[in-house]
């Protein structure tokens, strides 16, 4: 592994409370750990409870940038990537439900296979994905596979390794409010983009999720419908 490859951290913040000090903590610690070059950006999505008022006595080092109203999960992924200095992305949420513990083998991963993009499957044995949510999981998985021609095991995993010119070739098609990360997905697919996959666990989140099982299941099928019909296109 090449531990002068650098890599930017973007951790998009809404509602999370004091999970992003959990988040920021976790990350830092494990990044050091693997002894590469990177940054921390953390992108405050507009909220009334600003992510500075629980992390500003942090002495570990990190960019704060602060939308001045809600711009939604993709403006703030995008933000944190037009800010970046390193080619390399790192996404995760700052809700701390996405463990950092794999983070050395995706690098790893995403190391000795470019192109490609490294996502945490959320398939470990301590995947701990609300049971309401499973069935329209798996249904919108199992579509998007069927129609990528593709193996895709996680459609919309908030933890993930890019290229930044990858996510550029692309800027056209990724929303600012819904879910970037599926939309990262169905791209790297459809364009034949190696994608790896590793099992990771995914904790319990805390406090109440923004998620409406029916609604969004709609949202999610219309996105993968016209991501496949522009991309084929």
């Amino acid at each position: 592994m090449d531990k002068k490859v650098g890599y930017s951290l973007i951790i998009p913040y809404f509602n999370e409370g004091e999970s992003i000090c959990l988040t920021l903590k976790e990350y830092s610690e494990e990044l050091d750990k693997i002894n590469c070059k990177y940054e921390i950006i953390i992108v405050d999505d507009g909220r009334k409870v600003k992510a500075r008022e629980f992390i500003s006595d942090f002495s570990i080092n990190y960019f704060l940038i602060e939308h001045t109203k809600n711009l939604g999960y993709g403006s703030s992924i995008s933000t944190g990537i037009a800010s970046s200095k390193y080619n390399n992305i790192i996404i995760t949420d700052s809700d701390n439900t996405y463990p950092a513990n794999g983070l050395k083998n995706m690098i790893r991963s995403y190391q000795d296979n470019i192109p490609c993009m490294v996502v945490a499957s959320r398939e470990g044995r301590n995947a701990r994905i609300p049971f309401l949510r499973r069935p329209p999981k798996y249904f919108l998985r199992k579509l998007a596979s069927y129609l990528c021609s593709s193996d895709i095991r996680d459609l919309n995993s908030g933890l993930r390794i890019f290229k930044k010119k990858f996510y550029r070739k692309n800027i056209r098609l990724m929303p600012k409010r819904f879910s970037m990360t599926s939309t990262l997905t169905i791209l790297a697919a459809m364009n034949n983009y190696q994608i790896i996959y590793h099992p990771s666990d995914y904790r319990v989140r805390k406090g109440n999720s923004s998620i409406s099982p029916i609604k969004d299941t709609l949202r999610f099928l219309n996105l993968i419908l016209k991501l496949v019909i522009l991309s084929d296109g």
